[in-house]
């Protein structure tokens, strides 16, 4: 030994140094499998599969296990009482809070109120037409049939209107008759002619060359004997007739108690006169058409349309 040189003794150092080094590691490797054999052990005792580990923890402390109890199910009934409970509970909350609200809701006014639905147009007036075409047409709306004659009387007065003009009473949506002229202003015709007349019915004002008159032109469907009956009731007409002769003028020192005839056109006119100014009480039949006036000027203008037809 003593005659080993410094390089031979440095190479054997070297190789010790490399023996202590794989006797460590082999006491580390039969270390590790004593490890893990006692870790099987364990594993195999409390029932789990066995796992070998492919790298075994250097660390010999056992992990802890921890047991975790989960809670039993409720019974059904135990279930059916709570859903009923908590849906009293939302059910009482609901009502404590609409009957507070309600207040308030029924004293807030509204702010955009639904608009009321729209009147419905009154349906248009269905007017007969006259007997011959007139130059003007005037409209009078009464409530009842009481108010013709003062209405008539009234527009006479106001009338400035030239020609024929036919007057039209609207009562309640509807066209006045004859019927409710007569029986507005009294006129009493007898019985027999009364029988025979027509609903064709038209109450007309004239003005000419003397003041507004007015008149009438209505239809018999029968012609035989009515000239005779009025002929054998002008004694009484005028009284008959006295509401009507009350609105067209009044009388002056012509005045006679007795009808004459004229003849116009080869049509016979019965007239009583009133007044000078053209004013009396005048009948006639063209055709089937009774006609009554006020003037004898009147008269012949609707005799001139009558024969037009």
């Amino acid at each position: 030994m003593a005659d080993e040189t410094p390089k031979e003794q440095d190479e054997m150092l070297e190789f010790l140094k490399r023996g202590e080094v794989r006797t460590m590691a082999k006491d580390i490797a039969v270390l590790r499998k004593e490890e893990a054999q006692r870790e099987r052990e364990r594993i195999e005792k409390i029932g789990q599969p066995t796992a070998t580990p492919l790298m075994p923890a250097l660390s010999t402390n056992e992990p802890k296990t921890t047991t975790v109890s989960l809670p039993q199910k409720p019974a059904m009934h135990t279930k059916i009482f709570v859903r009923v409970l908590v849906f009293l509970v939302v059910l009482g909350a609901l009502s404590l809070a609409g009957w507070a609200a309600y207040p308030k809701f029924k004293a807030k006014p509204h702010s955009n109120p639904a608009p009321a639905p729209a009147p419905k147009p009154a349906p248009a007036l269905q007017i007969p037409p006259p007997v011959f075409a007139m130059q003007n047409t005037k409209t009078l709306e009464i409530t009842k049939k009481e108010d013709i004659l003062p209405s008539l009387a009234n527009f006479l007065k106001s009338n400035s209107l030239q020609g024929f003009t036919r007057i039209v009473f609207a009562l309640n949506g509807s066209v006045a008759g004859p019927q409710e002229f007569f029986a507005s202003t009294k006129m009493v015709f007898p019985e027999n002619l009364a029988q025979k007349m027509e609903d064709n019915f038209t109450l007309f004002a004239y003005s000419g060359n003397a003041q507004n008159r007015v008149g009438f032109i209505t239809t018999f469907a029968l012609t035989d004997g009515v000239y005779d009956t009025l002929r054998a009731g002008e004694p009484a007409m005028e009284t008959n007739f006295s509401s009507f002769a009350s609105i067209i003028g009044q009388k002056d020192k012509a005045y006679i108690k007795f009808f004459r005839s004229i003849t116009y056109k080869k049509v016979l006119i019965r007239c009583q006169t009133f007044s000078l100014q053209d004013l009396g009480l005048c009948y006639t039949l063209v055709d089937n058409h009774f006609v009554l006036a006020s003037s004898l000027e009147s008269m012949k203008a609707a005799i001139d349309q009558l024969k037009t037809i």
